[in-house]
């Protein structure tokens, strides 16, 4: 465990204000240096291993030519900080987009992101996160269960015109149209404009078709 020095070492700070330049710079493998140093000198915590476990995340998708040993040792790393701390929500959810987007691991993806909506079931992070793993050929979130999520999230969020889009979406294929059309029209009302890029895909959403009416 990190013991109570590091909380009040110049040292610690300053170790950790250069992984954090490093890490805006984008340079992930000297931040990730920096953390093992940290490491060693002062001891383990909970955020600490995380902050290893996303350096070598971000390692693995900045790598082209990534064998996988990246993300498996992001997993690894993610679940050391588990372990010290199991009622962390967002250390599972993050954990679950290793297993997602890194390992491909759906089915574990799923498992965690449950385990990080029981733990918080406000976490909007999260239950957008899961929300993702709908509409997979291993079926291993049901589109009920997604959009029971993705509702949630709007709740909690409700100026994010994005997630107003997806949900239209999962009500869409659910056959849900008027419910779709509504939450479309919700996204265009947001104070945030939707992104161009997804204007078309809130049209076929909403199933609009044709130009809009000119405004008098």
């Amino acid at each position: 465990m990190m013991s109570q020095p590091f909380f009040s070492s110049s040292a610690a700070f300053a170790l950790l204000l250069q992984a954090n330049q490093r890490k805006s710079d984008g340079d992930d493998r000297t931040a990730l240096a920096l953390y093992l140093a940290a490491l060693e000198r002062f001891g383990e915590s909970a955020e600490l291993l995380a902050a290893i476990a996303d350096c070598y995340f971000e390692l693995a998708l900045g790598n082209p030519k990534e064998t996988g040993e990246n993300h498996q040792q992001a997993i690894a790393w993610m679940r050391r900080a588990i372990a010290l701390a199991p009622e962390n929500a967002r250390l599972h959810a993050h954990l679950a987009q290793f297993y997602h987007l890194g390992t491909l691991e759906v089915e574990r993806a799923a498992e965690e992101y449950r385990t990080a909506i029981n733990l918080n079931p406000h976490d909007v992070w999260a239950l957008v996160g899961a929300t993702s793993l709908s509409g997979l050929p291993e079926e291993v979130v049901s589109l009920d269960e997604a959009i029971t999520w993705l509702e949630r999230a709007v709740q909690l969020e409700p100026d994010e015109p994005d997630y107003h889009l997806r949900l239209g979406d999962l009500y869409r294929k659910a056959g849900r149209v008027a419910d779709a059309r509504r939450a479309c029209l919700r996204a265009l009302l947001c104070p945030r404009p939707l992104d161009p890029q997804f204007v078309r895909r809130l049209e076929e959403v909403a199933g609009i078709d044709g130009e809009p009416p000119a405004p008098r």
